[in-house]
């Protein structure tokens, strides 16, 4: 499904929202990571992706990949320690 998503991206073009607790899904898929604060909702965090925009499964390999997924983690348990 996640090939399946970046490959119609590449044929539209199109701005798409996705919405996923998965952050391996997230950084796979995205240009921009947004992380949500509840009650009031409201963005607390944002993270640029910085790989290319051409992703597959090697994409996942890639230390920088690694490296984007445990800084959003990381953001994910500040966020969640926010009061």
């Amino acid at each position: 499904m996640q090939n399946l998503l970046t490959e119609l991206w590449h044929k539209f073009r199109s701005t798409i929202i996705f919405v996923t607790h998965d952050i391996y899904e997230a950084v796979y898929l995205a240009g921009g990571i947004y992380i949500l604060k509840s009650q009031p909702a409201r963005f607390v965090e944002h993270s640029h992706i910085d790989l290319a925009q051409e992703r597959n499964r090697l994409t996942k390999r890639n230390p920088n990949y690694v490296s984007l997924v445990h800084l959003v983690e990381d953001k994910m348990v500040e966020v969640s320690e926010m009061k």
